[in-house]
């Protein structure tokens, strides 16, 4: 249905303030801050996904590296599934990625 990055979870446990102007999260101390990461407990992962739904990455496994690029920056999503037609083959990271492209 969709990839959930760990950036969109950390949205939920931050205050909007922050968010929106940084430099009032730099007044808020670190025992504060712990804080906000408590309020995740008891969330769901439903909680977490956004009202509209995004773009799906997904690519087929002839898929090039440039293409893998585009569409996780795209999507700004740090995973691409791979699939061939409606199964699921494997994912590409973007770490895994990143390697591929320094490696060529």
């Amino acid at each position: 249905m969709t990839i959930l990055p760990g950036t969109q979870v950390l949205r939920m446990a931050l205050p909007s303030y922050c968010m929106n102007d940084p430099t009032l999260a730099r007044v808020v101390d670190e025992q504060h801050a712990d804080d906000f990461l408590q309020q995740l407990d008891g969330r769901t992962v439903a909680q977490c996904l956004p009202q509209q739904p995004n773009e799906l990455a997904f690519i087929g496994p002839e898929g090039t590296v440039l293409e893998i690029a585009a569409l996780m920056a795209r999507t700004r999503t740090p995973l691409v599934v791979v699939r061939a037609g409606k199964q699921m083959v494997g994912a590409v990271t973007l770490d895994a990625l990143i390697d591929r492209m320094l490696l060529t």
